[in-house]
């Protein structure tokens, strides 16, 4: 990465803009060129949208390297101000909109990419931790209206529409007991989506308890 320069910035060009009260760098866009001026355009943590001026070749803004296409300008638009949150898939606010907008979290398309620029570990796509999202509760089940609301995103990890029908919820509730275990969960989404187990802390409780 490195600081624009007037002979290569573009209006619509994908940069990135230091800021000082969070104290890394964010994606924003180049709204305008103001004679040795750059306008760039990002959003607040908030998803509210914010325009800073800054010279051309500021040490405060680089650009994101060669815009190759409009295909790859289009792909970073995804990623304009999003921060990975804390929280990960047991994230409290899941259900506010505002932090959805503003924050990435596990199994958002753009959430590893936010992690490597922020220089985070990202919280790897399991189906432990998807079980820990879809369980809104907390009550180590997923009740039916969870799952129902939670058709959209396991139609995009599994890549083609998920029809939640009577019989479907009856092969995920195998004991019939009007809710989803993990172990149930995963029996019936592990072979839809490919994702690993990611429960290794439960087979050594098991394993402890068998032992003991």
């Amino acid at each position: 990465d490195s600081p624009p320069g007037a002979a290569a910035i573009r209006v619509g060009e994908q940069v990135a803009i230091w800021s000082q009260s969070s104290q890394r760098w964010i994606q924003g866009e180049v709204v305008s060129l103001q004679s040795d001026t750059i306008v760039v355009q990002y959003c607040q943590p908030n998803g509210a949208p914010v325009q800073k001026a800054l010279p051309l070749g500021h040490k405060h803004l680089r650009r994101n390297g060669p815009q190759r296409s409009s295909t790859a300008t289009a792909a970073r638009r995804l990623t304009i101000a999003r921060s990975p949150c804390d929280g990960g898939s047991r994230c409290p606010q899941r259900f506010d909109q505002g932090h959805l907008a503003a924050f990435a979290h596990p199994f958002d398309p753009d959430y590893a990419q936010l992690c490597a620029w922020a220089g985070r570990q990202p919280e790897l796509p399991t189906l432990w931790n998807l079980f820990a999202w879809l369980d809104a509760n907390g009550t180590k089940k997923i009740c039916r209206r969870e799952l129902e609301n939670a058709v959209p995103l396991l139609s995009r990890l599994q890549g083609h529409p998920l029809h939640l029908s009577e019989q479907t919820w009856e092969a995920l509730d195998e004991d019939g007991n009007g809710a989803v275990s993990f172990s149930e969960f995963a029996q019936w989404a592990g072979p839809r989506l490919g994702l690993p187990l990611g429960a290794d802390h439960l087979l050594k409780r098991t394993g402890a308890s068998t032992a003991g």
